[in-house]
């Protein structure tokens, strides 16, 4: 896939079809109509499954199609949304194919949760969102979990507890 560059900015938000990816993907909403910013929903498969699919003439689709039902069923109709929403499926390790996009699309800003898959499929795969913060240049926003609703940035300001912001001391920083 190719992408243009645009003067609105550019969200990137992975999702995994989990509840936590579902509130990132209302933060990343929020933050992108706020902002005017055009909104990039993207997942990824799993290599093996999805060369076992397509052996079978599955998945082609299917992927996509669930993306974009997660992606509307998710964004709530009315109110300042994003500019504009598309939605990818990449296939390969998840923080590579996610720090791919975003490099290749210019992201401005990475919208992902600090939780999704759980269990061994946690252990077996690793961390997604550590994967990812250890090896970005473009800023990442880590939602929690669950959130009740996110339906706007004022109506959320009072939820913001506390802003970290790591730093190494390097000029990036």
């Amino acid at each position: 896939m190719s992408y243009e560059m645009a003067d609105s900015p550019l969200i990137v938000c992975p999702v995994d079809f989990s509840d936590p990816s579902r509130t990132a993907l209302q933060y990343a909403s929020v933050v992108a109509g706020h902002f005017g910013a055009r909104l990039l929903v993207m997942s990824v498969d799993d290599p093996l499954l999805a060369t076992v699919a397509a052996a079978r003439g599955e998945l082609a689709g299917a992927t996509a199609r669930e993306l974009q039902q997660f992606a509307e069923s998710t964004l709530t109709a009315g109110g300042d949304g994003p500019k504009s929403v598309d939605v990818q499926v990449a296939v390969g390790k998840p923080a590579a194919e996610i720090l791919r996009v975003a490099r290749e699309a210019h992201a401005d800003l990475i919208v992902m949760s600090s939780h999704g898959r759980s269990g061994a499929a946690k252990r077996f795969f690793g961390s997604t969102t550590e994967g990812v913060l250890r090896s970005t240049t473009t800023p990442v926003l880590v939602t929690a979990r669950v959130a009740a609703s996110v339906r706007s940035l004022a109506e959320n300001l009072g939820a913001i507890g506390c802003i970290l912001a790591l730093v190494d001391i390097s000029p990036a920083s």
